[in-house]
């Protein structure tokens, strides 16, 4: 799962836990759910979007929410028929996203809610735009970007509490709207401690590790490769696994690269293999350009894992360099 994903099932297995009757009430993307979606071609063929109602995680309710033609992106945010409804039938409200955008529905509703996300619009879609081609940028910058951008100043505005899982995306959110008499509160994601743990022995040295969405170009792979492959070429006796989402592009990268040999895709990881991944690794690597606290460096770090990251944001909060790991530029030799 992602980021946003385990932090709304942390929340809601809390919540469910204190006895509380949870729903978890989702966009449905056009990617994961183009069957919900009102898109351009369900709609030339008289299709709205649709809402699907399932069991999941520890049996809450969840529900998948379509949305008018999701292509256009900034559209997941706005009007929507199926968003009222599911507000009225609850008496609390918390949003968990990425960003703000998340509470949209909540806002345009006038409802009393709590946001708990990780970054503003900007700084968490900006790399996304960067890898965008022409084309696609120019809409983005014309359109989607305004729009979305109208939309974060409102819900900031608006009448929800912003809590932030670290000092920094709170800071990047201050800088598009300080929240006047409102104050933005820390909530750190928490890390079961029972699961993640330091090893009884010590893992073989020169194991590197990366846990994360690679499709995501946030997330920097390539700066990885380019000091995996630094390292092996000084003869360093590394390897290189990798979890998560790699994709066909990346992987004929690391073959035009010749790093067959020391780096491994080991796919994604369901959550009870993931603490015996950690355990196995001599050291945890965050390449990201930018990373709001990022989850997988605290489970690493919970398993006595040193870490080597970037200075992305939030792993800054607990990375203590030169103590618990270390903290470099985007500089291939540096992190290497």
């Amino acid at each position: 799962m992602g980021g946003v994903a385990v932090q709304a099932r942390i929340l809601a297995d809390h919540l469910s836990g204190l006895g509380h009757r949870v729903t978890v009430a989702y966009y449905a993307t056009y990617r994961g759910y183009p069957e919900l979606t009102g898109s351009l071609r369900r709609l030339s063929r008289g299709r709205g979007p649709k809402l699907r109602v399932s069991r999941g995680w520890s049996g809450q309710v969840m529900v998948a929410a379509g949305s008018w033609l999701p292509e256009l992106e900034a559209t997941y945010y706005t009007a929507c028929p199926f968003w009222s409804p599911l507000i009225d039938l609850h008496d609390r409200h918390i949003a968990v996203g990425g960003t703000a955008l998340i509470g949209a529905p909540l806002a345009v509703a006038g409802t009393p809610h709590l946001i708990w996300c990780a970054s503003d619009m900007l700084g968490d879609r900006i790399d996304r735009i960067r890898s965008m081609a022409a084309p696609r940028r120019a809409y983005d910058r014309l359109i989607v970007r305004p729009m979305l951008s109208r939309i974060e100043r409102r819900i900031l505005a608006g009448c929800g509490r912003i809590a932030t899982v670290s000092p920094y995306a709170a800071s990047r959110i201050e800088s598009v709207s300080p929240l006047a008499d409102r104050t933005i509160s820390h909530l750190p994601i928490p890390v079961d401690l029972k699961r993640f743990h330091p090893p009884p022995s010590l893992p073989k040295p020169g194991v590197i590790g990366f846990s994360g969405r690679m499709s995501d170009p946030r997330k920097n792979i390539r700066l990885l490769l380019d000091a995996v492959a630094r390292a092996d070429g000084q003869g360093a006796g590394v390897t290189a696994l990798l979890a998560g989402d790699a994709t066909p592009a990346l992987k004929q990268e690391v073959v035009r690269r010749g790093l067959e040999h020391v780096v491994r895709f080991v796919g994604t990881l369901p959550p009870d293999e993931l603490p015996s991944f950690y355990q196995n690794l001599d050291v945890f690597v965050v390449p990201s350009r930018q990373e709001g606290l990022l989850i997988s460096g605290l489970e690493a770090a919970a398993c006595g894992v040193p870490i080597v990251s970037t200075r992305c944001g939030g792993p800054e909060c607990f990375v203590r360099d030169g103590e618990t790991g270390f903290l470099a530029d985007f500089d291939a030799p540096e992190i290497s």
